[in-house]
């Protein structure tokens, strides 16, 4: 009989050392554990021996045969006497069979372990299909197998192992979860037609005698991963063939769907499957709504918690915390409360962030400024911004501030850093060091005096940090190049902030 050793995790160490603990008290007290003994170190034996796969029986507190048998495999394992009775050198060897690991496969599992992470690792694997043979916890041939066959079908994992590593762990919990969730529903946009038929060919296909199952191929059976992954069932590599994989997700979503987990695409699962993936002509048409995941959900998220709303995570799931986002938002703007993003909504919900962000005047000269990210000057002081005034190469941080403001219809035009401060000053809007906005000039004076302005750039974005308030800028001719740099909002090297006109 094989011995298997036994991954002990950190919750399980402390009853582990314990049961070890009793049965080296009772050798060392000079009586060997043998036939007919009682108690407690008995039932630690038990206990051992069975995580070893050694001992079948229920643990008790009985030295019987079938704890003789088990204790006598252990020995002839480890080439010693199997005479069935536990002295120093039986126990030395049942302490072996003990693997103290930490959670989450930090250590790898293979082939002769057992244990209750191999146990969760081997209900993850049937739920998603991959039939790990007899789930006990027990690391066999065919839990190697199912461990190869999951690992050939996750893209991000080498195929060529047959053990469970951290990586292929956190891979296999994520995707095991995900069969957890009421389906979701996923846009694609644009190929509305060819979309069409393809639904149309999968839905005549489904409805021909049982449906569709396992050993389908082609077109029908890609579409249908297609739609399973849309509603958050993760199969892998898509291959065009329905495997036991693609079964597990179908059952999944048949659960979830109120239908008989049947594990095969009938006419009934294909039309409450259908609408999982659906084309689109846009991010808002048809509107975002509740259990919506994709790219197009998440940016209306992103521009949702600008405005200071709270929608949960930015994940791209359209949950109900993102549905009474909407509708306060549609609240405040006088729109219609439906919770859903449609054309309306989403021109509401730009217009709202460009206002806050300083207007479509500002939004423009940070995407410009952005654009020019990285740009190195030529020779010395060779610049396309000095140049588009019409002025020789020089020193220009002025005239990329400059350059910007010019390119977002704003006026600014000067070639000195101390030039835009008193512009700004003239115009009114000088605010000196307080309230920084993105969209405001910034200036600095390097030794912190407040004096003449050695350079200016734009503020990008304002942020907090561990209750500090930071500036995040794009400057020019910094370190000759276009840079974006960070400093604490009221820092000694800024002279002040103000708004271009």
């Amino acid at each position: 009989m094989k011995v298997l050793t036994h991954r002990v995790l950190p919750k399980e160490a402390k009853k582990a050392k314990a049961e070890l603990a009793a049965i080296t008290s009772r050798i060392k007290s000079g009586d060997a554990l043998n036939l007919g003994d009682t108690g407690k170190a008995v039932t630690a034996l038990q206990t051992q021996l069975k995580a070893a796969g050694l001992f079948k029986g229920p643990v008790g507190d009985t030295f019987d045969a079938a704890t003789a048998s088990a204790v006598a495999n252990l020995q002839r394992a480890n080439q010693l006497e199997s005479s069935g009775i536990v002295g120093g050198r039986t126990l030395a060897a049942l302490k072996k069979t003990n693997l103290f690991v930490k959670d989450g496969f930090q250590t790898n599992a293979k082939v002769g372990q057992s244990g209750s992470d191999i146990l969760r690792a081997e209900r993850m694997l049937e739920k998603l299909g991959f039939r790990p043979g007899k789930v006990d916890g027990i690391f066999d041939a065919a839990t190697a197998k199912a461990v190869e066959r999951y690992r050939d079908a996750d893209p991000q994992l080498p195929n060529d192992k047959k053990f469970i590593s951290q990586g292929m762990f956190k891979e296999l919990k994520k995707a095991s979860a995900g069969y957890d969730h009421a389906a979701y529903s996923r846009r694609v946009k644009g190929g509305l037609k060819a979309h069409q038929r393809l639904d149309d060919l999968t839905a005549r296909t489904a409805a021909k005698g049982s449906g569709i199952g396992v050993g389908a191929e082609g077109r029908t059976a890609l579409n249908i991963e297609k739609h399973l992954e849309a509603a958050g069932y993760e199969l892998g590599k898509p291959n065009a063939r329905f495997g036991s994989r693609t079964e597990a997700a179908v059952k999944a979503f048949q659960k979830h769907a109120g239908l008989e987990p049947t594990g095969r695409v009938d006419a009934r699962t294909w039309s409450k499957l259908r609408g999982k993936l659906f084309a689109a002509t846009s991010d808002v048409s048809p509107a975002q709504r509740l259990g919506e995941n994709d790219a197009a959900v998440k940016r209306t998220e992103k521009k949702l918690k600008q405005l200071g709303y709270k929608v949960g995570d930015v994940d791209g799931l359209f949950t109900q915390n993102t549905a009474a986002a909407v509708r306060r938002f549609q609240k405040k703007h006088g729109i219609k409360q439906t919770g859903q993003v449609g054309s309306g909504t989403a021109k509401a919900i730009d217009k709202a962030l460009t206002k806050k962000l300083g207007g479509a005047a500002v939004q423009k000269m940070l995407s410009t400024a952005r654009k020019w990210l990285g740009f190195h000057e030529r020779g010395n002081n060779g610049n396309p911004f000095s140049s588009h005034f019409g002025r020789p190469a020089e020193a220009w941080c002025a005239d990329f501030v400059s350059y910007l403001a010019d390119k977002a219809g704003l006026k600014l035009n000067t070639a000195s850093a101390q030039g835009v401060a008193n512009i700004l000053q003239d115009q009114g809007t000088w605010k000196g060091k307080r309230n920084p906005r993105p969209g405001d000039a910034v200036t600095f004076r390097w030794d912190g005096s407040g004096g003449w302005a050695d350079h200016v750039g734009i503020v990008e974005k304002v942020f907090r940090k561990n209750g500090k308030l930071y500036v995040q800028t794009i400057e020019g001719n910094s370190g000759d190049a276009v840079r974006r740099k960070v400093y604490p909002a009221f820092s000694s090297v800024i002279n002040g902030y103000g708004r271009i006109k």
